[in-house]
């Protein structure tokens, strides 16, 4: 599993998050324990003869080469290569004292050499993640395939945009399984100011009885997306002060946080966005009066099948500084939104490797090795708030 200083092959795990983020596969719960790192205070009139799938030219080839750029480009951080582990140095707030320049008695002194040591909160992050991928380029077995060289060339080089787009989802995906981590994480640690259920504070508030159903009826949605709206920016306006109500703490050493406006991420399920956008704020959006800014439009938690909800095993932190993994499956459903900082979760590309080999001189063929060293990290002592339909 994650979360300890060894190099972990995730290359099964992964292969499982695409497929339920292309489609491929039905919302399933995901192990984000054997993948993500925590902070803890102890990581065919005939066809080409080799691929069986390139018909011999008739008449024109059009080569379909587009290129694709991971979602979640927030969550990526700086790249290091060296080291094993990596720390996260905190500071604890100590209480004040009282004044003693003013109850002075005559014949006493006052010590000012009492001495009060820095109080510090040391995170750690262990362990690597490692996957491999490859793809062999032959020399003249695709001949009949193309009609020169200029067409096969171009051949090759959508064949590596295409190696290029499935590594930008392999990123994408590890991102997407790190959002999930944090989510479940978040319920699971059961804090009550870190989850947000909309429908309910909005009718305890109004005294409706709204239900995820009801809500979305024209007269009922407008005034309740408005507060929904000033909801988010209400907890947004708090995350700029310093507090400990928006992130886990160690017992003893509760760490005060704060997110300034331009160290926020939201990310916000994009089919509510739109819906806002075209229903409740046009008007506002079009005078530039209300916006939200740092803001990452999610078109699916997990399964691109089932877009609302998300179910794994997360791992996230106690009171004492330790990881907990949660006895089963979370599954948490009706995904409004997820407010972070920018420094809660992250990917890191630690190592990313092409390594050609030499031309095999029988089969003449060269094969393309790709290798990459990554971490996905979540700081839960770090301010996160996700929001519910519920």
């Amino acid at each position: 599993m994650a979360n300890t200083l060894t190099f972990e092959q995730v290359s099964a795990i992964l292969n499982d998050v695409i497929q339920q983020a292309t489609g491929q596969k039905s919302l399933a719960p995901v192990s984000y324990d054997d993948f993500v790192n925590v902070a803890q205070s102890a990581l065919l009139t005939g066809i080409d003869p080799l691929n069986m799938g390139i018909s011999s030219v008739i008449d024109n080839t059009i080569i379909s080469n587009r290129p694709y750029y991971a979602k979640f480009p927030a969550m990526e951080k700086d790249a290091s290569s060296w080291g094993h582990m990596t720390r996260k140095i905190n500071f604890v707030d100590q209480d004040f004292v009282d004044d003693s320049g003013y109850p002075l008695t005559d014949g006493t002194s006052v010590d000012h050499y009492i001495t009060r040591k820095p109080k510090v909160l040391q995170l750690n992050f262990y362990g690597r993640n490692i996957v491999a991928d490859f793809i062999t380029r032959t020399e003249e077995q695709l001949n009949t395939a193309f009609s020169g060289p200029d067409q096969f060339g171009e051949f090759i080089a959508g064949m590596f945009q295409n190696m290029s787009d499935k590594h930008e989802q392999k990123v994408e995906a590890i991102s997407r399984a790190t959002l999930g981590n944090l989510i479940t994480g978040v319920v699971s640690a059961n804090n009550a100011n870190q989850v947000v259920h909309l429908l309910t504070e909005y009718n305890a508030l109004t005294g409706g009885t709204y239900t995820a159903t009801s809500i979305m009826e024209q007269a009922n949605y407008e005034p309740f997306m408005k507060w929904v709206y000033a909801r988010i920016q209400t907890v947004r306006d708090l995350l700029t002060e310093r507090s400990q109500i928006f992130h886990l703490n160690v017992t003893g050493k509760a760490v005060q946080r704060h997110t300034p406006y331009d160290m926020q991420q939201l990310y916000m399920y994009a089919p509510y966005l739109r819906q806002m956008q075209a229903r409740v704020l046009s008007g506002a959006f079009n005078e530039g009066r209300l916006e939200y800014n740092t803001i990452e439009l999610v078109n699916y938690w997990q399964s691109i099948e089932t877009p609302l909800k998300v179910s794994g095993t997360p791992v996230y932190m106690g009171a004492d500084g330790g990881l907990i993994t949660a006895p089963a499956a979370v599954e948490v459903d009706n995904i409004f939104a997820v407010l972070t900082d920018l420094e809660t979760l992250g990917v890191n590309r630690r190592v990313e490797r092409t390594i050609p080999t030499p031309l095999n001189a029988r089969g003449r063929y060269v094969n393309y090795w790709y290798h990459w060293v990554f971490d996905s990290f979540v700081d839960y002592t770090e301010n996160a708030v996700v929001f519910t339909l519920d």
